[in-house]
C-alpha cells in the first residue's frame, strides 16, 4: 500500500492540504450534496466531469469521511467501471473498498499521530471520538 502513501504525499506536497474538499476543489470534482437513502456517496465520472455525491442527511464528521473515502476513489480508481468489472470478471469490489478506506485513513489521520501525548493510553475507541473519524479507518490506520 505504500503506493497510496505515495500519492496522498504527493497530493499534501502539491496542495498543502489533507482537507478532502479542498483537495477536491483543486482536483475539479465537484461535491453534490443529495438525498441518497441507505447509500452514503458515491464518485461519478461522467465523460470527464468528475462529480462526488455526499448524502445530505450524514453529519458533518461523517460527510468528511464519506467524501474522502469517494476522493480516493477519485484518485486511485478514477477510470476504473466497476459495474463492468463485477459483472464481466471476478474482480472483488472489497478490495477497491479497501483502498479508498485506506486512503481516508491516511488522508485524514497523519503519521505518527498515535505518539501525540494525548492520545497516548487511550483506546481506539477514544481515539476514534477524539478525532471523529470512525473506528475502522483508526484501524486501517495503526494496523494496516
Amino acid at each position: 500500500m505504500q503506493w497510496i502513501k505515495h500519492t496522498i504525499n504527493n497530493l499534501l506536497e502539491q496542495y498543502g492540504t489533507n482537507e478532502p474538499t479542498e483537495l477536491a476543489d483543486y482536483l475539479g470534482i465537484t461535491i453534490i450534496y443529495e438525498y441518497l437513502g441507505n447509500n452514503n456517496g458515491l464518485y461519478i465520472n461522467q465523460n470527464g466531469c468528475k462529480f462526488i455525491v455526499v448524502n445530505e442527511n450524514l453529519d458533518y464528521y461523517d460527510q468528511r469521511v464519506i467524501i474522502t473515502h469517494e476522493l480516493g476513489h477519485a484518485v486511485l480508481h478514477d477510470n476504473l467501471n466497476m459495474a463492468y468489472l463485477e459483472k464481466n470478471t471476478y474482480y472483488s469490489r472489497d478490495k477497491f473498498e479497501y483502498q479508498a478506506n485506506y486512503f481516508a485513513a491516511n488522508l485524514l489521520l497523519p503519521d505518527g499521530f498515535e505518539k501525540d501525548i494525548e492520545f497516548r493510553d487511550m483506546t481506539l475507541e477514544q481515539i476514534s471520538c477524539m478525532v471523529a473519524i470512525p473506528i475502522e479507518l483508526v484501524k486501517i490506520k495503526l494496523y494496516p
